[in-house]
C-alpha cells in the first residue's frame, strides 16, 4: 500500500483512510472505522479505477469529505502510460460508513477530466455544516506565472453529480512562482544527493467556518528557483482572497516542502512540513497562527523532530522523497491541532 490518507470525520465520528497498491494496474483501498475508535473494527473496501481511457494507474490519492460525500482524487495514467487528466470518485458517505458495498451509479461516481483542466486536485473537507452541504469544494494549484490557484465545486447529487470546472474561479496573489517540476532540490546536511519535493500542488484542504484554507510549497524565483517555500491560503466560497501568506527564506538555503494545515474552529491554525538545509538535516517544522496573529502570517516555526540522520531512499527512480503523504489535523477529543511527518 501507498499513499495514505486518513481523517476523523466529527460528522460520523469515524475514521476514513484511503491508498493505493502499487502495482501498474493499481487497486484504491479505502476503510472507515465503525465506531469512534480506531482500534476496533473497520468496513473495508478496494476497487480497480478504471476512466473512458481503461483501466488505470492513480496516482498521488488524495481523500476529503462534507457532511453528504466522500471523494477520493487524482491523477490518471491509462495502462500506466502517459498523464491524461485528473479524475474524482465520489461516494455516499453514509452508505459505505453503513457497510454497504460500492456500486457505481448508485451509491458511487466517476467524473473525470482531461489534462486541460489541470493536474493533482485537493478535495476540501468541510468542517462544521449544519445543513446538507449543497457544493463540494476542489482546489487546484493552477499556474505560477499569473500566481494562481483554481477553485471549483462539486454539485448535484450521485450519480449526475457535475465537477464545474467551466465556471472555476482563480484567486491570485503575490509574487509569481514555479509550480514546474522541482526535482531532486531541497538540500541536506551531510548527504549531496538532494530530497525530491515535486512540483507545487495543493493537498491539504478544509473549510471551517465558511472559509477555506489551503497549503503547498512554491519554487521561488519564478525563474532560475534554488529553493521552495510554503505558500498558504484564505479564501472565501467565492474565490476571494482573505488571507495568503508564505513562510520563507529570503536568502534562498532553506527548503520548506510537502506542508498541511488544520484549522480548528477557534480558527487556530498549524502548517505542519518538512524542512532542510545545507547545514540541517531532514526535519519536521510547523508554524502556527491564531485569530491575533497579524494578517496574512504566521507566528514562530518550531522545529518538532529533528532529522537523526541522512536520508536517501528513491527505490531505484532516482528521486528521494520524504514528507509527501504527511498530514496535520485538529485532535478529535482535545481540538487541538497536531501535526505528523511520514515517509513516501
Amino acid at each position: 500500500m501507498s499513499d495514505p490518507y486518513m481523517l476523523f470525520d466529527p460528522y460520523l465520528n469515524r475514521y476514513w483512510i484511503s491508498g493505493i497498491s502499487t502495482t501498474t494496474t493499481n487497486k484504491i483501498f479505502i476503510a472507515v472505522s465503525q465506531t469512534s475508535d480506531p482500534a476496533g473494527l473497520w468496513f473495508r473496501y478496494s476497487f480497480t479505477p478504471s476512466s473512458a481511457d481503461g483501466v488505470l494507474l492513480l496516482d498521488h490519492p488524495y481523500l476529503g469529505f462534507d457532511n453528504k460525500l466522500l471523494v477520493i482524487t487524482g491523477r490518471k495514467f491509462p495502462g500506466g502510460a502517459n498523464f491524461t487528466g485528473p479524475i474524482l470518485f465520489v461516494f455516499d458517505k453514509s452508505s459505505l460508513a453503513a457497510g454497504n458495498p460500492i456500486a457505481f451509479g448508485t451509491n458511487a461516481q466517476t467524473i473525470e477530466k482531461t489534462s486541460a483542466d489541470g493536474d493533482v486536485p485537493c478535495p476540501v473537507t468541510a468542517l462544521g455544516l449544519t445543513s446538507p452541504a449543497s457544493a463540494f469544494y476542489i482546489v487546484q494549484d493552477w499556474n505560477g506565472s499569473s500566481s494562481a490557484i483554481r477553485l471549483s465545486t462539486i454539485t448535484g447529487n450521485i450519480p449526475t453529480l457535475t465537477w464545474n470546472t467551466s465556471i472555476a474561479v482563480f484567486p491570485s496573489g503575490g509574487s509569481p512562482w514555479s509550480d514546474a517540476q522541482l526535482g531532486n532540490l531541497a538540500p541536506q546536511l551531510g548527504e549531496t544527493r538532494r530530497i525530491a519535493v515535486n512540483d507545487s500542488r495543493i493537498s491539504s484542504a478544509q473549510m471551517v467556518n465558511g472559509k477555506i484554507w489551503c497549503a503547498h510549497h512554491i519554487g521561488l524565483p519564478v525563474t532560475g528557483f534554488n529553493h521552495t517555500a510554503v505558500q498558504w491560503w484564505q479564501l472565501s466560497t467565492t474565490g476571494a482572497v482573505l488571507q495568503r501568506g508564505r513562510i520563507d527564506d529570503p536568502a534562498g538555503l532553506v527548503c520548506r516542502y510537502y506542508p498541511t494545515i488544520a484549522v480548528n474552529p477557534a480558527e487556530n491554525v498549524v502548517i505542519g512540513y518538512t524542512i532542510s538545509s545545507p547545514s540541517t538535516r531532514v526535519n519536521a517544522a510547523y508554524s502556527t497562527r491564531t485569530p491575533s496573529t497579524p494578517i496574512n502570517t504566521t507566528d514562530d516555526e518550531y522545529i518538532f523532530m529533528g532529522g537523526i540522520s541522512t536520508y536517501w531512499k528513491d527505490y531505484g527512480s532516482g528521486r528521494a522523497r520524504w514528507g509527501d503523504y504527511s498530514h496535520s489535523s485538529v485532535d478529535p477529543v482535545t481540538g487541538r491541532s497536531e501535526e505528523r511527518r511520514v515517509g513516501k
